[in-house]
């Protein structure tokens, strides 16, 4: 059963060699919905789901980021849905926006309006060509083959309409951060990352705990959870150390590298915003090597190597630690020592 629910598709060209000027093909009209079709964008998504990319919002500024406008003018109006007369605004501010751009190379543009899980997205996606060869049927003759090729997807963006509309969310607009060109494509949806080094870094350490936590409750688990926290650690503190922006591609193939991929897919999850290219925050990174409870009164925090020394008592609820250096004990003991 098909998890993307395509409603509008269209394929452009944008014309294009390194250091030359743009120029466009537009498609002349929308594509009626086959297997192939399907089978794409259901490609792209998984695609788009599995690399890293990186979460924002429009630009304040819709006459020099007009992909909003367009979006609201020929999708969100009150009249029917012209989803190709969006396609070639789009198309044409692609143009406009490779212009200049010497590393930009061009490609086949994929736009689709889709939906996945209830949810409306739009995505714009460049995707080179490969040759290939095709044995008809009839008298076993070869011919050559033109295809798109995902293993050459250039650049991807994509809107979450509904979070957009919402006006509670400021992660609607993701692209993928692929090469030296990610600029210039984010410049082009107009998407301006909200980001905070600390609260970005703060998700992932959570992420991660919640993967490797789970991943150790599964029959006949042999994950070490403490291994993962401290290789998770050490990685991103070396990131932090350089000033080098993280990578989650990068960081799942770090992190697991015999079996990266239910991770990656993992960490794509839409519900999660997970982003990529950003410089780790310490403070955050810290909590994989400490942990703290407390209440309004009280606040204990420890060192993850110091859990040999502590047990938690689920019946009880209680804390029971090892204090084993005599002045510790001394001070604990006058403090809050129970009357018998």
């Amino acid at each position: 059963m098909s998890e993307c629910i395509i409603r509008s598709f269209i394929v452009h060209k944008l014309n294009k060699e390194q250091h030359g000027d743009p120029t466009t093909s537009p498609g002349s009209t929308l594509l009626e919905i086959n297997p192939a079709i399907q089978d794409l964008i259901e490609a792209i998504h998984k695609k788009y789901i599995t690399q890293s990319k990186s979460f924002g919002k429009f630009e304040d500024n819709v006459i020099g980021y007009p992909i909003q406008q367009y979006i609201i003018t020929h999708l969100l109006s009150d009249e029917e849905p012209n989803f190709l007369n969006f396609s070639k605004d789009a198309l044409t501010h692609l143009e406009v926006t490779s212009q200049g751009v010497d590393l930009a190379t061009g490609g086949w543009v994929v736009m689709s309006a889709y939906l996945f899980n209830n949810e409306h997205f739009i995505v714009v996606a460049i995707v080179n060509e490969s040759k290939g060869a095709t044995v008809s049927k009839n008298d076993y003759k070869i011919s050559e083959s033109v295809y798109i090729d995902l293993n050459k997807l250039r650049h991807a963006g994509r809107i979450n309409i509904d979070k957009w509309q919402s006006g509670v969310n400021d992660k609607y607009v993701s692209f993928l951060r692929k090469g030296k060109e990610t600029s210039y494509f984010q410049k082009y949806l107009g998407c301006i990352k909200p980001q905070h080094d600390l609260n970005e870094t703060t998700k992932i350490v959570n992420a991660v705990k919640t993967y490797c936590q789970n991943l150790a409750k599964q029959e006949n688990s042999t994950v070490n959870i403490d291994d993962l926290y401290k290789k998770s650690a050490v990685y991103l503190t070396d990131l932090a150390n350089k000033k080098e922006e993280l990578d989650l591609t990068s960081f799942a193939n770090h992190l697991f590298p015999d079996d990266p991929e239910l991770f990656k897919e993992y960490l794509g999850a839409e519900e999660l915003e997970l982003s990529s290219g950003f410089v780790p925050n310490k403070t955050a990174i810290n909590k994989f090597t400490k942990f703290q409870v407390e209440s309004r009164d009280w606040k204990l925090q420890f060192n993850r190597d110091a859990k040999n020394e502590i047990r938690y008592d689920t019946e009880k609820k209680q804390l029971i630690i090892d204090i084993k250096d005599p002045e510790d004990q001394r001070i604990l003991q006058n403090e809050l020592t129970i009357p018998e």
